[in-house]
Parts: C-alpha cells; structure tokens; sequence
C-alpha cells in the first residue's frame, strides 16, 4: 500500500463511502475499491459492513483512519520539506494564480487563504487573475499563471488536478418568494420554477443536469440572466431562482435575498480543484496546493 492509497482510504471512512470519496478526490469508484480491498487483505480486518444499500466503517477503520491521519500530516511535512530546501532560498520567487469567481452567484472559493499562504510566505511574489472558470483554463494553457483554481477538474494534458473543497449549491430566491417558507427544497421544487442559467457551462451546468437525471427528473426549465446586479435582482424579483455557492456577498448586502439549501439527499454538489501543469519548474505551486489541502 502506497501513501496514495492510503489517502483514498481516509477519505472513505471519513466520508463514509467509496463513492462519496471518489467524488471528493476527483477520481474513480474503482481506485477507491483497490485501495480498500489491498488494505483489507493486508491487514486481514474488514474496514466496511453493509448498511442497507450503502456502507459504514468498521470500529477498526475509524481508529485506522484516525492513525493515519497523523502519518498523512507528517509525510506532507516531509515533502514540504525535501522539495524546499535549496541553497536559493534567499531569492524571490513569483506565483500566479487564477481564481474563479462567479458574478453575483456566491463565492467558489475563499479568497483569504490565498492571502494568509502570501502572508506566511513573504519571499513568494504573488498576483492572483479573477476570471471565470474557463477563462481561468485558458490563462493556465497559454502560461499566463502558473495555477488555477477551478470548479471541477482540468484533464486536458499533463495537467494536474488536487481536489481543495467541495461546494454544495443552495437556492438564491427573493424573501417573497412561494418557496422561501420551506426548510430545504427538493428537485421537484425547482422543476415548479424557472432557474437562471449557470454562468459555467463545463462544470456547474453538467453537474446540475446529472444531478437531476440520476433522480430520475427532467433538467430544469433555465432562463439566461445576465450576469449583472440588475439583471439577477430583476429575475428574483419576478420568481426566478439563482443556484448559488453559500457563500454569497449578496445576500449580506440585500435584505430582500434569502437562500434555501437543497434537500440532503439531492444535494447538489460541485468540485472545486486547483489545477496545474505537471511539467512546471515552479516549486512554489506544489507548496501553495499542500498548503490549501491542509485546510480542509
């Protein structure tokens, strides 16, 4: 068993699932399993029992997990280390980082934990380019930064993708809205309504649109809005429904917005990855990755 492997492992006990997992990590199903079964066989101690249709960790695999968490943390430590030491530790170094943003849809990823790592590391020239996920791709191919952040993953080429977070998109409505009185709302509520259509194609669009047909749902009915306050303040107000990021500044700025979650079970849910080449020379980016994955 190999430290990647041991990564899928945690990630299924503390997600509960090969599934749930492989989505969190951005790979597949069957990579989850290997690593599963290896170390079952290995340690000749079962790490899931069936639970109804799913799976639960064993009291085994709990503490299992809580070791090698430990030994996860230090292996980083180890890399950051080995990877950093040069004897041109003196010299600036530059980072260039594109980070998706979504006008008016809610924040896909906190900005102040770019700051704080530029913070911690004086010596690192930062600039960061706020764009839109496809753009933020297209920066990232012509070696306008050197990284990006990024809903979903990037596949194209040497490309590397390290999963950071992953979002879980909410409703943005107007606070007369008819559904604002429920706890959370289903798929079948939004179907009764007309949605905005999502501002990112490749990634938000595709996940909206698997989500509902795995539920065995038509997609929804989507309008276009353009992505300008006035726009999207204009369609809430006649009844239409924003899929938001939680965190959206626009709701702390409008006390006539509101959003509802989704219920859990039809959640939503969207990757946001940070996505370099495989072939860059710039040490700084793998600092920079390791240094995000440690806040989740």
């Amino acid at each position: 068993m190999n430290i990647q492997q041991l990564r899928y492992i945690v990630a299924a006990i503390r997600l509960g699932g090969h599934a749930s997992a492989a989505r969190s990590l951005v790979i597949s199903p069957q990579a989850i399993s290997k690593a599963v079964s290896n170390a079952e066989r290995h340690y000749r101690r079962k790490l899931f029992t069936r639970e109804g249709r799913g799976v639960r960790p064993t009291a085994f695999a709990l503490r299992f997990a809580a070791e090698a968490e430990s030994v996860l943390a230090r292996f980083d430590e180890l890399e950051h280390f080995g990877q950093n030491l040069s004897p041109e530790t003196d010299k600036p170094s530059t980072l260039s980082i594109a980070l998706a943003v979504t006008p008016y849809r809610g924040r896909v990823f906190p900005e102040k934990h770019i700051s704080a790592f530029l913070d911690d590391h004086p010596k690192i020239q930062g600039n960061i380019l706020r764009h839109p996920s496809d753009t933020c791709i297209q920066a990232l191919e012509q070696h306008v930064v050197d990284c990006a952040i990024i809903l979903g993953a990037h596949s194209k080429g040497n490309y590397l993708n390290k999963h950071l977070t992953t979002i879980s998109l909410v409703a943005l409505l107007h606070r007369d809205h008819r559904l604002t009185g429920k706890k959370c709302l289903s798929l079948e509520d939004l179907l009764s309504v007309t949605v905005a259509y999502p501002d990112d194609i490749r990634t938000v669009y595709a996940g909206i649109n698997s989500c509902f047909r795995s539920h065995g749902l038509p997609i929804p009915h989507y309008r276009q809005v353009p992505p300008l306050k006035k726009e999207i303040l204009g369609f809430l107000s006649r009844g239409g429904v924003v899929l938001s990021a939680p965190d959206n500044p626009l709701v702390a700025s409008n006390l006539n917005l509101t959003t509802a979650p989704i219920a859990h079970h039809q959640a939503i849910t969207i990757p946001v990855c940070i996505t370099f080449d495989g072939n860059s020379n710039n040490p700084q980016i793998q600092l920079f990755w390791q240094y995000l994955a440690s806040l989740s």
